[in-house]
Formats: structure tokens, sequence, C-alpha cells
């Protein structure tokens, strides 16, 4: 939002698309046909370390909509990551 700050948020919105398959108990590969998708939304915080470094702490939240009936995978699931943002 304030990129000339030296702290700044943002915001994150979008969709997720994912081709996965399982492998069921006999071995057969199951899912493979159609992909996952769903929400995908989060936001972070950068502060600045100087003019070109900064530190990056963001969270996401990933999710599934169209999971078949008996998929034994989760709905959907939270990211967190940190590092350090370079600006050339």
């Amino acid at each position: 939002l304030w990129p000339w700050k030296r702290v700044s948020p943002y915001g994150l919105v979008g969709v997720t698309a994912a081709q996965r398959g399982l492998a069921s108990v006999t071995g057969a590969e199951e899912g493979t046909e159609r992909p996952l998708i769903g929400p995908h939304v989060g936001g972070g915080i950068e502060f600045a370390l100087g003019r070109k470094v900064g530190l990056d702490l963001e969270g996401r939240y990933i999710g599934y909509m169209n999971r078949r009936t008996g998929d034994p995978s989760i709905p959907g699931g939270v990211q967190l990551t940190a590092g350090l943002a370079m600006h050339f």
C-alpha cells in the first residue's frame, strides 16, 4: 500500500488450480481427470531494512471447492512465509 514507507502492508486475492492424483490402496491413480479449483487469499507486511532490502512476512489461505466425495485431503490450508526481499 505504501511502498515509500518503512512498513508496507499488502493483500493477495486469486484463484488456485491444481492438477494432482491420489494413489488408492489398490495402487490405482484417482482424481487426475480434472483440476482442483478454489480461492487463494492472503496478506503480508514488508519492513524496509534499507533502500533496497526488506523483511517480508506473509500468510496465505489456499482452498479447494470442487473436491470429490471421499477425497481424504483437507479442503484447504494455511501457508506462512518469511524472507528477504531485494529490490533492484
